[in-house]
Parts: C-alpha cells; structure tokens; sequence
C-alpha cells in the first residue's frame, strides 16, 4: 500500500511469502493461526511508527500483536535450536477458529535499501523481514545482541529450509 491508498507491486509470488512464513509456523509447532502481512511504502510505515512507537521516521518493519506471548520458561542462550527452548507459549483458546497472531508492516522501499547492504535479492530480503516481523508477534525481541542473535538464527534457519541462501548475520536499519 502506497500512501495515497494505491497498491503497491509485490516483486515476489504471495505464495511464496506464504510458503515461507508457514514453515516458520509449522517450525514452531504452531496451531492453526493467521497473519496478517502489508507491504507499503516508507510514508505509511513511517505514520504508525510515529503513532505507535513516537519515533518520527521510518523503519523496515512493524509488528502489531495481538496475542500476548509468555517469555516464561524461554532461555536466550545460544544453544536454543537444539534444544527447542525458542518455542514461544502461547495461551490457545477453546475454539476451531484460527488463532490470530497479529499485523506486520513491511517497508518495501526500506527492504529495497537493505537488500543492496545486506547483498542479497529484494525477494529474500522482503521474506527475512516478513519472517523477523512474525518472530516479533510470537514474543521475540531485538533490543539486547543476544536477543537480535537468537532472531537472526531462527530466521536463517527458517530460510534454509525454503531453499534460499541467506547468511547468519543480517543487517536492519532499526539496528542503527
């Protein structure tokens, strides 16, 4: 979405943001659950980052949950892959219906910038911040290295496994 309302032209296939953030999900061992994602322009990311965050500028991307996520029991240590202590506890309701997780914006014109820094596709780029957005509604954060280390890792992991090349460190204009 353009700041004018108009829509914006995706550079990659929604299946493929799809079949990325559903591995994400099935890594987790995730109920069924929907996500809402939208990629707009730096205008539009740059108006709720200053209604929900008092940052007047913009960023790659913004996570609005709707979940709360218990951190308890989850260990920021290095050794979370093998030993499955990443897994987020989430509070399911008694119902069929998908649970909903949340709204992430991505900034396409962000992703563009950092796609070049990082040195990989604006395809790969768009789905890294999809996938850290999702983490961010799961109950990740990236304020300390350790906690940014773990969000890397989890999403080179994810993006291993979809097909694509993608290194364990990761470059964010939020970082800066």
């Amino acid at each position: 979405m353009r700041s004018d309302g108009a829509p914006l032209r995706l550079p990659i296939p929604q299946k493929t943001i799809r079949r990325v953030v559903q591995a994400m999900l099935l890594a987790f061992q995730m109920p069924p659950c929907e996500v809402s994602l939208c990629f707009c322009d730096d205008t539009v990311v740059q108006h709720y980052n200053l209604i929900y965050r008092d940052v007047n500028a913009p960023t790659d991307v913004l996570s609005f949950p709707l979940q709360r996520v218990s951190k308890k029991n989850r260990s920021f240590s290095r050794r979370f892959l093998q030993e499955n202590e990443w897994r987020p506890r989430i509070h399911l309701p008694d119902s069929q219906v998908p649970l909903m997780l949340g709204d992430v914006l991505v900034s396409l014109e962000t992703a563009k910038c950092q796609a070049r820094l990082n040195r990989v596709r604006l395809e790969t780029e768009l789905l890294t911040l999809s996938l850290h957005g999702l983490l961010h509604l799961l109950g990740y954060d990236d304020e300390s290295d350790n906690e940014r280390y773990i969000m890397n890792q989890i999403t080179a992991q994810t993006m291993r496994s979809a097909g694509y090349l993608i290194s364990d460190e990761w470059y964010s204009r939020h970082y800066d």
